[in-house]
Formats: structure tokens, sequence, C-alpha cells
């Protein structure tokens, strides 16, 4: 019976996400997936997958099982990126975690009945078997999740999930096993944590996590009143070396490299205690979301959750921090009754230990509750069951509200499967329910111009972008690249009468709509300087303005001559962040890179070498830097210089070979530039000016 339910949830799954895995790529994906070379491998040898597992180089120990999954994607999809293949892959792990979520609730529910000391609130073995079944599936069918599956590059999420959960079900199995045969359990428990946590950090640093985790089950639902002393005192050693010891190595590195820390915020716009603070009101956002999933509330991005700057700004913060000292208090004497509810909320926090604690991430996003909620729905589906046994309903009753309630998650879920399918429908939707989120908004102008649509509502949604975040510079950039690409636009055109902006240019400011007259446009132009120029001087770099500061300078260095008037500004805008970047800084070595290449367009080779030394000695773990010089030494004609660099690049790789592909486009560079070289020596009166590789 239990098989049938499974893949009848399966098949259901299936339904529910299927519109969702034709929709595009979003958000991080692209950094990740589609802009990364090291991805699109060509067979299947080792130095080729070890080059993608580790080709997210920074930060970490790279996730290179999640990294290593999307090269196999794109290799068994035809070499080819479209994102279905990914995404049904994404989908299949989600369900063998469903499965996983099954088998670790039952034997939870089952520990849960041991643990029990009121024999009429004790759960029997078929019933057991229900509430996982049950609880799995309001887990697995449940909005929150999706983002999980849908949201491509998020594999890292689930894949990690699963060698969590999977650790976590072996653990349980030798903790079960560890009063009759405390070796076979240790070695169990071991494997379980170990692997898991080991496995799971391959793919996502909250693995780390998975002890914590144990260290909930065993208080919240294991008693050790039948273990012998022994026993005991091997339990605690095992938590000690799991739990402990950890803990307090990664407490005194934190104490003793605080930058460790502060870093993490160099590119927000909150701190620490802004960050700490807004999370109390977070965690409870996150409860609500599980607890009421209406779809309104979900999306891609919520950065227009407002911060807690103070106690009472807003008001929420403190009352938030108040209800969660009660909260924990009453947690601790729940879990010493082994009282399911203070279970799952345990595991809840225990699961947002990391991403809702002091390092500087990003405050919301909806993913980071993939495990987090498996306790929740857990203590749900056993409530759930409790409220009809009180009621003392037919057993028909639980059996239709329960299906009734998958039905309603089933509903919403593929609602939003259905926004997921296509790029216009997910922007406009996310807009529409979170229209202060500065993200969507930029998202729908990106959007819109895919779609071809006409340049002033793509304008002015940048506009609505950027007042949405008043220290966002790159919506302001992208604006300046509409209007240099408009006003050459306008002065040649032929259609006669432009449209008419009246008699107020002398009145128009950055916030104007746009209008399409020439001496209007040059109005707009001019005022978007000074703010676009007070935005980068505050102080506040958002990813996102780095990636726009280097897409300007792509379309400066460019074919587009369009850009071509804005390449002093462009180089102004760089160097007005580099001043403000401190040293060491990546967004530093991406920008003084950057500044190289506009000052390589210009024939100011001296500012190019300056600026390529100074990315190379800010960024000096990366050789990718060193071979972008070798590619302007090229340029130079300093083949040598260049064939040096190559070989020190290839000769300090180890055996991921990360940057083998970068020393096969140099290698392939330097010998075409010999060939032509050889061409121009056979035929030196041929006036042509051979060709040089691009910097």
């Amino acid at each position: 019976m239990q098989v049938l339910l499974l893949l009848l949830l399966g098949i259901v799954l299936w339904a529910v996400y299927r519109p969702g895995l034709f929709g595009p790529y979003v958000f991080d994906d692209f950094q990740n997936i589609t802009r990364n070379p090291s991805i699109a491998i060509d067979s299947l040898s080792l130095s080729e997958i070890l080059e993608a597992a580790f080709s997210k180089s920074e930060g970490g120990l790279g996730r290179p099982i999640a990294m290593a999954s999307f090269a196999l994607n794109y290799f068994f999809n035809g070499k080819a990126l479209e994102p279905f293949a990914f995404k049904l892959t994404n989908l299949l792990i989600h369900m063998a975690n469903v499965l996983i979520v099954y088998l670790l609730l039952r034997l939870l529910f089952q520990s849960a009945n041991m643990a029990f000391a009121d024999p009429s609130t004790r759960i029997n073995q078929r019933r057991a078997v229900l509430l996982a079944i049950f609880a799995a599936a309001l887990w697995g069918l449940h909005p929150l999740q999706l983002t999980s599956v849908l949201y491509t590059v998020q594999r890292m999420t689930s894949l990690s999930a699963f060698f969590v959960l999977f650790g976590a079900l072996l653990f349980v199995i030798g903790r079960r096993d560890f009063s009759r045969r405390p070796i076979r359990a240790m070695v169990m428990m071991t494997g379980g944590l170990g692997g898991g946590a080991f496995l799971g950090l391959l793919c996502k640093e909250n693995a780390v996590l998975l002890p914590l985790l144990a260290a909930t089950i065993e208080l919240g639902l294991f008693s050790r009143g039948e273990l012998v002393r022994a026993s005991r005192r091997k339990l605690l050693i095992f938590y000690l070396c799991f739990l402990g010891i950890p803990a307090l190595m990664a407490l005194g590195y934190i104490l003793a490299n605080p930058d460790f820390i502060l870093q993490t915020y160099s590119t927000r716009d909150y701190g620490v205690t802004e960050r700490v603070l807004t999370q109390s009101r977070v965690l409870f956002f996150y409860l609500s979301l599980i607890i009421f999933p209406l779809i309104f509330r979900f999306g891609l991005y919520h950065d227009d959750f407002a911060l807690s700057t103070g106690l009472l700004d807003p008001p929420s913060t403190l009352v938030a921090l108040i209800a969660w000292t009660v909260i924990v208090w009453a947690l601790v004497k729940g879990l010493r009754r082994r009282a399911i509810w203070a279970f799952g909320l345990a595991w809840f926090l225990a699961g947002h230990a990391l991403e809702s604690g002091i390092v500087g991430l990003e405050i919301i996003h909806e993913h980071r509750n993939y495990v987090p909620s498996v306790g929740i729905c857990m203590a749900g589906a056993y409530y759930f069951s409790r409220l009809f046994d009180k009621l003392r309903l037919p057993a028909r009753g639980p059996l239709i509200c329960g299906l009734s309630l998958l039905l309603v998650f089933s509903f919403v879920t593929h609602t939003r499967a259905l926004i997921w399918s296509s790029r216009s429908q997910l922007f406009e939707s996310m807009v529409q329910h979170h229209p202060n989120s500065y993200r969507a908004i930029s998202g729908l102008a990106t959007s819109m111009v895919e779609q071809g649509r006409d340049v002033r509502p793509v304008y002015n949604a940048l506009r609505d972008a950027s007042l949405a975040n008043v220290s966002a510079a790159h919506p302001l950039i992208e604006m300046k690249q509409i209007l240099h690409a408009l006003i050459p636009a306008v002065e040649n055109s032929e259609d006669g009468v432009p449209e008419s902006s009246g008699d107020h240019t002398s009145s128009v400011t950055w916030t104007s709509d746009l209008v399409i007259d020439r001496e209007y446009l040059l109005e707009l132009d001019k005022a978007l300087t000074p703010e676009i120029s007070r935005r980068l001087a505050a102080g506040t770099f958002h990813i996102e303005t780095i990636y726009a500061l280097w897409k300007a300078q792509s379309c400066v260095t460019g074919d587009d001559k369009n850009c071509a008037s804005l390449s002093d500004e462009v180089l102004g805008w760089h160097l007005a962040v580099l001043a403000e970047l401190p040293p060491r800084d990546r967004r530093r070595g991406i920008l003084e890179l950057s500044s190289a290449k506009i000052y390589a367009a210009a024939g100011n080779l001296d500012g190019a070498l300056r600026y390529t030394d100074r990315a190379i000695e800010t960024m000096s773990g990366y050789p990718r830097f060193r071979a972008q010089k070798a590619m302007l030494l090229i340029k130079l004609g300093a083949i040598e210089q260049a064939e040096k660099i190559a070989d020190g690049i290839e000769q300090e790789m180890d055996w991921r070979r990360i940057y083998a592909g970068d020393v096969e486009v140099l290698r392939r560079e330097i010998e075409n530039a010999k060939a032509k070289q050889e061409q121009a020596s056979v035929r030196p009166l041929s006036g042509e000016t051979p060709r040089t590789s691009s910097f």
C-alpha cells in the first residue's frame, strides 16, 4: 500500500511541476551555468569534469558535486543548455528527497512513539507509516519548495539536502539500535553524519548543520533513560566530536578572524546588527509562508522586505525578539517532554542557524526553508491527526481533510509552476505581488527587451527600479545606455516630427518619463549624470552594479558605435568605484580588469597594462586574470611573454585543472598570432594589417 501511495505522490509531483520545467533560467543561473564555459564539456574525460566541478572556485569548497552535475546535464542534453533537462533533473532529485523524507519521518514517528510517556499519545505502526507519507506529501507538494526545483542553480540546495537527509536517516537507524549494538550503531551514526555532512558540503555549505539537526533528533525524540552509564558516556563523546568541538573551533576562528564575517558584508547595504535584528522577523515570515502558503506572498526576490535598523524600527522587531525569547523558553521545556511541536520547531531553527545567522548573506530566500520545513511538516501532520482523534470523527473525516489540504498545496504549486513557465509571466507576476522589489522591476525591464517591447516602458521600468532602491546605481547605468542609443537614432530619424515633449525640457529630472524628443533626451541624459555619481560616491556597491559596469564596458569596447560617446563616463564610473573599494576585494579585481579593457580599446596600452597588473595583484589566487594580461600582450605583439604566462598557469594547475580551459583558449590565440606574424613576414607589402585577438 505504501509503495502505491508513494508512486501516486511521484505522479502528482510530476503533474504539478511539469509546466515549470519549460521555464527560463533566472538570476544566479546565468553566472553559474549559462555563462560558465567550464560547464560546456565536450567529453566525459576526468579533466573536463573536474574543471567543471571546480569552476565555482571562489568561496568555500566550490560546490563541486552540484557543478559537475550541471556539466553532465549539458553533455547528456546533446551539449545544449536548454533548461528543460536541468530542471527535470532538479525535479527527480526532489522526488528522491521526498522518498528519503518519508523514510526518515517514519523512523522518527516510531522513535517518538517509544519516547512518549503518555500511552494515549503513542502511534501504532500503521499510523506512523500513514503520518510519514502524509507529512512527506505536505513537504514535497508545498509551494515553498518550488524555487529549490525550478530555480535551476538551487540544485545546490536540493542536492545538499539529499545527502543531509540521507545522513540523518542513517543516523536515526544507528541511534535506534544504540542500546543493543552500540559499536555497530556508532559506525552507522558516524557514517551518516560524517558522510552526509561531507558530501552535502560539496553541494552547499549549510550541510555543516547536519550534526546540529541530529542533536535536535536526540533531544526531541530519543530517551536516554534506557541506556547504561557507559553507553551514555559514549553518546556524549560522539556529540562532542561531531558538534561540540567543531562548534568551538568555528567560534574560535571567527573570534580570531573577525574579517571572515565582516567581509561578507562588503556588497551589502546593511551591517551585522541590522541583519541579525531583521532575521528575527524573517524567521516568522518563513513560518507564515509554511503555515499560510498564499501565492501572492511568494516570489523569487524579497528585497522589498524592510530592514530592522533598530529595536523599534520597525516596532515588530522588538515584538519578534520578545516572542522568540518566550518560544525558546517553551521550546526547552517541550523538548524535555518529547513534544512533537518542540522537535519540529527546534529542527526548523537548527536548519536556519547558518543562513539566518551572522554571515552577510542576502536577507531572504525561499529555498533556505527546504530542509528546515521538514520539521514543521512533521509536526503539522502529527497534530492534524491528533485533532481528529480529539474530535472523535469518523475515519473518513481526516482522509477527506488531508486530501483537500494536499489538493490546495498542489493547486498553489502548480499555479506557481505555470507562472515560472515563461520569463514574462514570472516577472509580471513578481512585480504585481512585490511592486517595491527593485530586482523584480529590473527583471521585468530585461524581459521587455527580450520581447522586443517599446523602449519607453523598458526605460520607465528601470527608472521605477532605481526609485525602489535609492542606493542601487545599475538601473541608472542601463538607462544611460538606452539614452545614448536613442539620441543618435532620433537625430538620424527620417520619420518626420518626433514625439513632442512640450515646453517642459527645462523641468526634466532623472525621474521623468522617457519622451522621444532630442532636446528632452539630452536634458534627461544630463540629469542622470549627477545621480549616478551620487550613488556611486555613497559607497554601497551591489554586485549588480559591478555587472552593470562590466556590461557598459563591453558595450564601449565592442562594436556598438552608440556606446562610444559613453567611454569617458564609463571609465569615470569605474575609477569612482575603485576609489571606494577596499584592497583585495574581488569586485576591485573585476573592475580593474574592466578598466584595463577600456584603456586598451582607447589605445592607451600603458593604462591597460597598469590596470591589468593591478587586477592580477588584487586577484593573485586567480590565474584567469593573468590569462587576460596574456591576451593583451598578444595584442601588443609580445607573444613570447604571453607564452610564458600560459606556461606558468599550466605548471601551477593541480589535479583539478580548474583553468585548463583558459590555457587552451590562450594557446589557440598565441598560435593564431604566430601564424599571422608568419603571413605578414611572407607578404610584407600586402598592405593588410593582421587582426589580433580581442582583449
